[in-house]
This record gives C-alpha cells, sequence and structure tokens, in this order.
C-alpha cells in the first residue's frame, strides 16, 4: 500500500511533469511567433536546476525508494523536447538547442568554480548556510552532465531512426523505445558517477530507473498528442548553408527511407507500386526455393470497375481503390505484401503460404471488400465485387512469370465464369 506521504509525493511529481513538459512544449509550439530565445533561456535555466536536485533533492517513496525531481521530471523533460525538435524541424535546430544548452552549462559551471574560491577565504561572511562541499562538486557534476546531455541526444536520435523500420506504425513505440533506452543508459552512468563510494548505489539506480521510465511513459504519450494535433508550418524558402556534423548526418538516414519508400508506393492507394511487386516477387521466390518454402500470388481484379467510373465519376472510383487497399493491408501480416498491379488491380505476394491458406486469405479480402467499397448510384448501393486468381510456388510452377501465368489465367477462368470468386 502506498502511504498518504508518498501518494502526494507522486501527485506533485505529476503536477511538476505536465506543468514542466507544458511550458517546454508551449514555447516550442509559439517559436515562429516569438522565436527560440523564450525555449532555450527555459532549457539552459533548467539544466543547473535538475543538476543540483538530482544530486540533493530526493523524495521518499516508501520501501526505501528515493526519487528525485531534477532527474526524473526535469532531464526526461529536455531529451523528450529535444526529440519533438528533431522530428519537427530536423536535426539542425536540435543541434542549436544542445550546444546552446551546453555552452551555458559550461559558462556557469567555471563561474561557480570561481565563485567558491570566495567560500574559501577566511574573510567571507556567510549571510545564509552554504555548504562549500555542495557548491566545489556541483561545478563538476555539471560539467559531467553538459558532457552526457550532448551524447545522450546523439544516443537518442540514433535510437530513434533505428526505431523508424521497426515501429514505422506506431510514433508511440517509437519514441518510448528510443527514450527509455537513452534514459537506461544515462541513469546507469550518471548514478554510478555521481554516488559510486558516496551512498548506496542499488536503490537509488532502481528508483531511477522506475521514476524515469514512468515519467517516459507520461512524456510519450503528450509528445505523441501534441505530434497529432499540430501542423508543420510551411517552410520559408530555402534553408541557409549550415555546418556539417553528427547531428546533420544521422537526420538523413531517415529522409533516405521515407525517399525511397514513397517511390516504391503508388500515389492513389499508399501500397507498394508494380516496379517494387517485380523486385519483390523475385526475391521472394529465390527465398523460397533456397529454404524449401512455398510462397503464394494472389492477382485482384475489381468487377466492373469501369462502370463505376462510368456511372459515378472517378472520383467515387478512386475511393473504391483506396478501400481495397485499406481492406487488403488490414487483413496481411507485416511479411505480406499488397502492390497495385494495373489500373485497377492489385497483388499480394504471401511469402511462406500454402495455396489452401491463400486461398482462404483472397476470400476474406473479397467479401469484405464487397461489404465495404461499394458506392452510391442511387438506391441501393452499387457494389464492388472483385475476382482473385490464386497460384502458388512451386506446384504452380518454378519461375515468376510461371507463377504470373498461372494466377492470371486462374483470374479470367473466374472473370468468364461471371466474377466475384476466387480460382
Amino acid at each position: 500500500m502506498i502511504s498518504a506521504d508518498a501518494a502526494t509525493q507522486l501527485a506533485v511529481f505529476a503536477v511538476e511533469a505536465l506543468f514542466v513538459f507544458g511550458v517546454l512544449v508551449g514555447l516550442f509550439h509559439i517559436r515562429h511567433s516569438f522565436g527560440w530565445a523564450p525555449l532555450y533561456i527555459s532549457l539552459g535555466t533548467l539544466q543547473p536546476l535538475q543538476t543540483l536536485f538530482s544530486t540533493s533533492v530526493y523524495v521518499e517513496l516508501g520501501s526505501g525508494i528515493s526519487v528525485s525531481p531534477g532527474s526524473t521530471v526535469l532531464f526526461s523533460a529536455t531529451l523528450f523536447v529535444i526529440l519533438l525538435i528533431y522530428i519537427r524541424d530536423d536535426a539542425v535546430e536540435a543541434r542549436k538547442v544542445v550546444y546552446g544548452v551546453a555552452l551555458a552549462n559550461t559558462a556557469v559551471s567555471l563561474l561557480v568554480i570561481l565563485a567558491a574560491l570566495h567560500l574559501d577565504d577566511s574573510t567571507a561572511r556567510h549571510l545564509a548556510p552554504m555548504s562549500l562541499e555542495t557548491i566545489q562538486r556541483n561545478p563538476r557534476v555539471m560539467i559531467a552532465g553538459t558532457i552526457t546531455l550532448v551524447l545522450d541526444v546523439l544516443l537518442l536520435i540514433v535510437a530513434y531512426e533505428a526505431t523508424f523500420r521497426l515501429f514505422r506504425s506506431s510514433l508511440f513505440l517509437r519514441i518510448y523505445t528510443a527514450t527509455a533506452m537513452v534514459l537506461i543508459v544515462d541513469t546507469v552512468v550518471f548514478t554510478t558517477g555521481a554516488f559510486l563510494g558516496v551512498r548506496p548505489v542499488g536503490l537509488i539506480l532502481i528508483a531511477a530507473l522506475i521514476g524515469k521510465l514512468v515519467t517516459a511513459l507520461i512524456y510519450t504519450a503528450l509528445s505523441v498528442v501534441y505530434l497529432n494535433l499540430s501542423k508543420r508550418p510551411e517552410d520559408g524558402g530555402p534553408a541557409p548553408a549550415e555546418l556539417r556534423d553528427a547531428f546533420h548526418l544521422l537526420s538523413y538516414k531517415q529522409r533516405f527511407e521515407l525517399v525511397s519508400e514513397h517511390a516504391q508506393r503508388d500515389g492513389l492507394t499508399g501500397v507498394f507500386n508494380r516496379g517494387f511487386f517485380d523486385e519483390s516477387l523475385s526475391l521472394e521466390v529465390l527465398r523460397a526455393h533456397r529454404l524449401q518454402q512455398t510462397v503464394s500470388l494472389l492477382l485482384i481484379d475489381l468487377d466492373d470497375f469501369k462502370d463505376i467510373n462510368d456511372r459515378c465519376g472517378h472520383p467515387e472510383g478512386d475511393k473504391v481503390l483506396k478501400c481495397y487497399a485499406c481492406q487488403m493491408t488490414n487483413r496481411l501480416r507485416a511479411t505480406d505484401i499488397a502492390c497495385r498491379y494495373g489500373g485497377d488491380e492489385f497483388a499480394i505476394i504471401l511469402p511462406n503460404t500454402p495455396l489452401d491458406e491463400a486461398r482462404k486469405v483472397g476470400r476474406s479480402i473479397k467479401d469484405r471488400c464487397r461489404e465495404e467499397c461499394n458506392v452510391p448510384d442511387g438506391k441501393p448501393r452499387v457494389s464492388a465485387s472483385a475476382t482473385i486468381g490464386v497460384s502458388a510456388f512451386p506446384d504452380d510452377g518454378g519461375s515468376v512469370e510461371e507463377l504470373v501465368q498461372a494466377a492470371d489465367k486462374r483470374l479470367y477462368d473466374g472473370k468468364r465464369a461471371g466474377g466475384d470468386c476466387v480460382v
């Protein structure tokens, strides 16, 4: 059971997280109206504060577990905002923020070291209680934290790029996985470096990891909501020449993947195009031959699609095609490949799938699309049915050409039989 005091502290942590993240994201959101300075100054102010809290302020939450608001709330918020900048404004602005904060921290650290010389003098008057040991230790921790911040952000970008292909359909998983990896590494390094030989590291490390990973869940959810609700403003013109460094280079991996994938996609339906189909089918047949597996092919042709265009118009026909593409991809595995084969034809490659299973997949797609992808033409609605020809390697052929010919022949056998069937 959580005590009343611990529950109160958790509530304070939640309010702190919402407040800090809200302020930083708010400043980020208004950057085009008020400039970047408010956000830069706020991040620069948070860094010395989070360093001070991380080394001196810990809140007891029970069972010997103590969490610092500095590392849990403030530092995590800094990383998430920098990642938002990277996602929305690319690596150039993220680099400016990190380098700016790093230089400011270094300057503050040097200033604190110089100020500590006053306190070490016998003529200094202490009007308020001040620990010389704490003041002398903080600059070292701040400098170490500054170096760690730069390394953390580089690792964060690498991690986010690495998760881009792994979790392409889930922005939440991409952000949380990347930030969690960085927070784990950072926590282990910072806690060990700051407290080894001074305080028991084990409980501090466990508490810090739990606190940061839970806070990361909250920040990830808020980040996804913000990114989905906000729209990127139009570019104001060509970007000026920029210094090429690690931040700049890292951003190109995701750009290249996006551009490459865009070139392989059909512009209307979003599924892969004919060129990608030809390349993929050849690779899958070779793979199936090497691993002694099966690979099935579905060729899908919409019935009377010309009549839909003529009676309802091309915009309605486009909606039918997009609906077919959506329904197909929703019923396929991650390893299956859906492509637009021609005008009103689609093709689906099913790796490691025997003919009987492929026929079931075809029936499921056909039936679902007939229900969902119809168009209005007065009353009743016009149903957009389809005919599907199915073939499989190696039973129906040992080459790509034979596989396509077998599926194509069965497709037109179904057309001659009246359509709306799987052959």
